[in-house]
């Protein structure tokens, strides 16, 4: 993939055509501020936006939430610009030639969408979609929101964007929502099957059959010490898997440093029957 300029000239920009960026927000969560952030398409031709809140700018949180977008409008930008963010480039080479990041190569062969790259440290040629995440950020999470349910949080947060889009472009003077069923009507078809937004890692347990990934332990079963397993990770979940795929435990995916590992008890009665003293030690 090429790097390129936005095409904007004197303020004219295709149908059908996206930017992509991050922004950071807080909201509470149980009581705490927590930092995440926004992920924001924005369509320069009608400045439409859509915004999805992620717990991370990782892979899986940029594709999950862009995958969700494109359900819920109906369709794929045919050219999407980023900047050069690690989650979706892997190296920039000479000649404005991109290295994808393989889960992002995958997702932009199956969505068949043509993913174009700002130069290095010139944000500014997705100057739409800057200026829409500030946006987002000060009319959506001013005052700071609480967010008890991640899935349903984002789900309302599109019904705000479907409403916010019910007024009169700044320069085109026509409802910002007409605008944008010109920018849906251009775009690609969302493909048949939808994209299993997840990678798999092969890590070796420890002695307590524990599985390291990032920062955090994760627990398996009590056979499982020693040996080599997969985990399915997404945005929300890690799967711990068998040398068969075999699903053994899932666990929510943890983006903080946790105190101690995270365990499924469940999984370890039947070693704490046989051992019961053994549960006060653990």
């Amino acid at each position: 993939c090429k790097s390129t300029y936005d095409t904007a000239i004197l303020g004219y920009h295709p149908f059908g055509q996206a930017q992509v960026d991050f922004g950071e927000v807080y909201a509470f969560h149980k009581g705490t501020m927590i930092k995440y952030y926004e992920l924001v398409i924005s369509f320069p031709a009608s400045n439409a936006g859509y915004v999805q809140l992620c717990k991370s700018q990782n892979a899986e949180c940029l594709l999950e939430g862009m995958q969700r977008i494109f359900e819920y409008i109906g369709g794929v930008p045919k050219r999407i610009l980023f900047d050069n963010m690690s989650s979706a480039v892997a190296k920039i080479l000479p000649k404005r030639e991109r290295k994808l990041a393989d889960s992002f190569s995958r997702f932009v062969m199956h969505h068949k969408f043509n993913a174009v790259f700002c130069n290095p440290n010139k944000g500014q040629e997705k100057g739409n979609v800057e200026n829409k995440v500030g946006y987002k950020r000060r009319n959506y999470f001013v005052p700071v929101p609480t967010v008890n349910d991640l899935a349903e949080f984002n789900r309302n947060l599109l019904r705000i964007c479907d409403e916010d889009i019910q007024r009169e472009h700044y320069l085109k003077k026509e409802l910002i929502s007409e605008l944008f069923k010109e920018d849906v009507e251009a775009m690609l078809p969302l493909p048949n099957e939808r994209f299993k937004v997840t990678r798999l890692e092969k890590v070796k347990t420890d002695n307590y059959s524990f599985a390291r990934f990032e920062n955090n332990r994760y627990g398996t079963a009590p056979e499982y010490n020693k040996c080599e397993i997969w985990l399915e990770i997404s945005a929300d979940n890690v799967r711990v898997l068998n040398d068969k795929y075999e699903e053994v435990v899932v666990h929510k995916r943890c983006y903080e440093q946790a105190a101690q590992p995270i365990i499924d008890w469940l999984k370890y009665l039947g070693a704490i029957t046989k051992k019961p003293n053994a549960f006060k030690y653990t």
